[in-house]
């Protein structure tokens, strides 16, 4: 009490350096919020991971199986006792969203490690491991690696299951892969990210034809025409329907499966124009063999390529994909027709963030106004409200040295903040002006009125601060993702506390003061 008594009475003495001294804290937090890692959630390690491997299209279903049983091999004999399970497929690729592509040339591991307190490696650490072992063992075959979790499935909302998106659109789909090519060498080398892909791929055999229009309008037939005969040819049209009793068929007209994989029957195909006469296909129609695209992706009716690509945890998200658009801004910018987005967490967080800022920005409002009407004063309250921002200064203190990242679970913890923060500035306020109702002076009633609120502030914010230690320090599977409100809510009251001891009945004192001598 006397210790601080004695700083109480320097505070009011000293004024200007009080508030100067509060205010270059601030600005000092404020601009420390650049050094702190972004990112939409945090990756958790809950021990589970999958890889995704790719022998290439075409691959035979028995090659695809002896590199899943070399991978593994390799995988077991790395991890050793840190590997609790192994699955593995061959067929399909694999993610969280239970749309995957399917084919012998694609396979599936899924790996569980025992828990991270029984562990020596991070699964971050463990992934970067394989990463490199496999690529370095087994040749000729792509891996992903893709960690799963409670914030991985939070982010599959979206649709994207890769923390990094570039989606590359235009109107040429073959000068939007050169340049998705192009883009994808030069993240490859950003610090922090791991593999990279194009959504992309080419390699399916497939059967083209492309129509002369010219010549077949010439020839009595239209493009549609010819286009809704192949359809027929290959897929069938619906031309009536069979009931029978209370059932209904569909009746299909197709051509049977061996002469759609005929190509001499294919180019025997003729056409009848409205003049009666036989029109073969060759004559309107250039028909080849061409190893078209495995699939293509359409985003608002236009064909877009997406290049993703996954964080090593060793870089916070926004850190990665800022140093991305300065590579590729400033060494291969978008060609003309040709249009770059970023998309994916990266996009999810900025979005997230803009309506978080909304949040904070109401629930400020609504606390002074819950203020006003219990102080029937609008002055007091804004006194309140000067506790708020200086929790910024502890938040971003806290954030800084545990090396936590500024994620969505922290920017909660700050709206909870204010809620909390300005809890021993209405104590504080609230009973010097009981003691001013009193006939005590204003320099006694802030003097007597902070000693005697003190023990009562610090109890309450040290209860608080007690009560979040365990899930500030991260124990148990899963802390990534809670650890960082608590962290943020700690660092928070922590130094709006003290500061608030100090700067609020100073700032009572400067306002009181010039109040009283202006009546």
């Amino acid at each position: 009490d006397a210790f601080y008594e004695a700083a109480l009475q320097w505070a009011l003495d000293h004024s200007s350096a009080v508030i100067i001294t509060a205010i270059v804290l601030l600005f000092l937090s404020i601009g420390s919020i650049a050094l702190m890692g972004m990112e939409f959630l945090p990756d958790t390690d809950e021990g589970k991971f999958s890889i995704t491997l790719e022998t290439g299209i075409g691959s035979t279903y028995s090659r695809t199986s002896e590199k899943v049983r070399q991978a593994d091999k390799l995988i077991t004999d790395t991890l050793g006792t840190d590997l609790a399970s192994l699955a593995s497929s061959v067929g399909r690729g694999g993610d969280l969203s239970g749309i995957s592509e399917t084919g012998s040339h694609l396979a599936f591991i899924s790996v569980l490690l025992v828990d991270k307190d029984k562990r020596t490696k991070s699964i971050w650490q463990i992934i970067n491991l394989l990463s490199k072992k496999l690529r370095e063992n087994i040749v000729d075959v792509k891996f992903t690696f893709q960690i799963q979790g409670m914030s991985s499935l939070a982010s599959s909302a979206s649709g994207a299951m890769e923390p990094i998106v570039l989606e590359v659109s235009g109107d040429n789909l073959d000068s939007d892969y050169e340049y998705a090519l192009q883009i994808s060498k030069l993240i490859k080398n950003i610090p922090g990210a791991r593999d990279v892909k194009i959504g992309y791929r080419t390699g399916k055999p497939e059967l083209q034809f492309k129509i002369n229009r010219q010549r077949a309008v010439s020839l009595g037939l239209s493009p549609l025409e010819i286009a809704a005969s192949l359809r027929t040819v290959f897929k069938g049209t619906t031309v009536s329907k069979f009931k029978q009793g209370e059932d209904s068929y569909d009746i299909v007209v197709t051509v049977n499966k061996q002469d759609k994989n005929s190509f001499s029957k294919i180019t025997n195909l003729f056409f009848i124009n409205p003049a009666g006469n036989k029109i073969p296909l060759e004559n309107v129609a250039d028909i080849r063999t061409a190893a078209g695209p495995v699939s293509i992706h359409r985003k608002n009716r236009t064909r877009m390529i997406k290049v993703s690509a996954y964080l090593t945890g060793e870089r916070a998200l926004n850190r990665v994909v800022g140093d991305m658009k300065k590579t590729i801004y400033s060494s291969a910018p978008p060609p003309p027709g040709i249009k770059l987005n970023f998309t994916g967490s990266s996009k999810q967080m900025q979005e997230s963030f803009h309506s978080l800022i909304l949040a904070l920005l109401l629930a400020v409002a609504l606390v002074y106004m819950v203020m006003a009407s219990q102080f029937e004063s609008f002055l007091h309250p804004f006194i309140v409200m000067f506790s708020v921002p200086f929790a910024i200064v502890g938040l971003v203190a806290a954030l800084l040295l545990t090396n936590t990242t500024f994620s969505m679970v922290a920017f909660i913890g700050a709206i909870v903040l204010v809620g909390i923060v300005v809890n021993n500035a209405i104590v504080l306020i609230d009973y010097m002006n009981l003691l001013r109702r009193r006939g005590v002076s204003l320099r006694d009633a802030i003097i007597h009125g902070g000693k005697t609120r003190l023990k009562p502030i610090l109890m309450t914010s040290l209860t608080t601060i007690l009560g979040l230690l365990p899930m500030a320090l991260g124990l148990g599977t899963g802390a990534e993702l809670r650890a960082p409100m608590a962290r943020a809510v700690v660092g928070g009251l922590t130094t709006s506390t003290l500061i608030t001891l100090i700067l609020i009945p100073t700032i009572y004192w400067l306002v009181e003061s010039r109040l009283k001598r202006r009546n």
